[in-house]
């Protein structure tokens, strides 16, 4: 989590504190800077204007809840995703100058989260699509090293549990990345996500086929790279989650839907009537947002209460895991580190409730 860490430190030098409120507020902005990209470099007004509709339906509603409120590591979903546009977009440029700056920026998605590293190969196709061997041979060099700088020192969680690479093993990471894929229009339905997920794959491989790689440059590989980054976390995630797709992990599913409804559109738009198909798409994705918001009002708030619990507790007993929920995985860890911040100025958790004085009238 690299660049959320330099969001803190980059807080603490300029205030002497780490502000979350404004951290997170920087992460729900990595989203609308998604948006802004893709929206800009969709190419034509009507092009822009398919793309700002499905990524304004499928990307603001209250299935992403846990990107959108929790300033910590939730944040770097919407931040990875964002890199890793940025990364395609370069590459599309052409020069070896911004095959450079792609790079960098897949560098640093690479070190936001693990299934940044999706982004090598998707650019890497690209590349070979294009035929661009020179830059090809540059960001193959950069991206082997990453790759290795990530992996060094690299120890896996003893405290999590990963498949068995056994036929049982390989079905159910199949089945929980299908169900990532699927899980923004599946609304919550866990059996309905795998078969959302798969028609998701039919619509990228119909749009991939039917929609040359030179129309479709930055669509095309981002949603090879959503499809890629779900695999990875299906892969570390499958057994751990017992098959639940969280919500910080929706971002991916609502991109390349939107993406592959994007490219879908554009395929078969007429050319004299080009807002007919949007027109037609327009009342089922209304409907899908009200009802996305309405389905996940409960676990918004539920979110925030627990998070709310998680500090009074801490701030009534002065360490972490005494009630219900903690702020932590390991609440001794929190509280350890809690206190260092506050012993060095760091960062002191604010109050919970101030103190007002008992009325004088007050009766039982």
């Amino acid at each position: 989590m690299v660049t959320s860490r330099l969001l803190f430190a980059t807080s603490f030098w300029l205030s002497g504190t780490i502000n979350f409120a404004l951290i997170d507020l920087v992460g729900n902005a990595t989203l609308l800077g998604l948006c802004v990209l893709l929206v800009a470099s969709a190419g034509t007004p009507m092009r822009r204007l398919r793309m700002g509709v499905l990524l304004a339906f499928l990307m603001f509603q209250l299935e992403h809840y846990e990107n959108f409120l929790w300033s910590g590591s939730s944040i770097d979903h919407f931040q990875v995703v964002l890199l890793a546009a940025s990364a395609i977009f370069a590459l599309t440029r052409g020069s070896q100058a911004a095959t450079l700056i792609g790079a960098l920026l897949a560098i640093l998605a690479t070190f936001t989260l693990a299934h940044g590293l999706a982004v090598w190969p998707a650019g890497a196709a690209l590349l070979v699509l294009a035929g661009r061997r020179r830059d090809l041979a540059i960001w193959g060099a950069i991206g082997a090293a990453a790759i290795v700088g990530f992996f060094a020192g690299f120890t896996v969680n003893s405290a999590q549990s990963f498949v068995s690479f056994s036929p049982e093993g390989v079905r159910k990471i199949l089945v929980y990345w299908l169900s990532i894929l699927g899980a923004v229009p599946a609304l919550g339905q866990a059996r309905i996500a795998p078969f959302g997920g798969f028609g998701l794959l039919l619509i990228l491989a119909y749009a991939g086929w039917r929609s040359a790689l030179r129309r479709e440059r930055i669509a095309l590989p981002l949603a090879g790279f959503a499809l890629a980054a779900a695999g990875l976390i299906a892969i570390g995630r499958a057994e751990h989650s017992a098959g639940q797709v969280f919500s910080r992990y929706y971002v991916l599913s609502g991109l390349a839907w939107a993406l592959g409804l994007f490219m879908l559109l554009n395929r078969h738009a007429h050319p004299r009537r080009p807002l007919q198909v949007l027109a037609v798409l327009l009342p089922p994705l209304l409907a899908f947002n009200l009802i996305a918001n309405q389905q996940f009002a409960d676990e918004f708030d539920s979110w925030l209460n627990c998070r709310d619990i998680a500090a009074v507790n801490y701030k009534q007993y002065g360490e972490d895991g005494r009630g219900p929920f903690k702020l932590h995985p390991s609440p001794a860890r929190a509280t350890a580190l809690l206190r260092q911040a506050e012993e060095r100025g760091v960062y002191r958790l604010g109050p919970v409730c101030l103190p007002v004085p008992l009325p004088e009238n007050a009766e039982e």
